[in-house]
């Protein structure tokens, strides 16, 4: 079994005017992106800022293979089903959990 951990940051185009239109962004990209991969994804910091945002990503698999599979759709779903948002760098770390 893998336990994978990603930490994306990600800088917002589209000009956000308060923190909840950032809100909303993220909120709404998150349930679809839980919805299609079965993962945890929250905002792990930067808050407080319009134009930037670091969210964190963790899953389980069974195959080292498919580990590197999941984050490369997650990133091309966050692509087309956000172009607003530019993915600016992806810090990963996946650990293998032994019986």
């Amino acid at each position: 079994m893998y336990s994978s951990i990603f930490k994306i940051n990600i800088e917002i185009t589209t000009g956000c005017k308060n923190l909840k239109e950032k809100r909303n962004i993220l909120k709404s990209m998150f349930a679809r992106i839980r919805q299609k991969f079965n993962i945890s994804i929250s905002e792990v910091s930067q808050h407080k800022s319009l134009s930037m945002t670091t969210i964190g990503i963790a899953y389980i698999t069974n195959d080292s293979k498919k580990n590197e599979i999941i984050i490369h759709e997650i990133i091309k779903f966050i692509e087309i089903f956000r172009p607003d948002l530019t993915i600016l760098n992806i810090i990963s770390d996946s650990i293998k959990i032994e019986n």
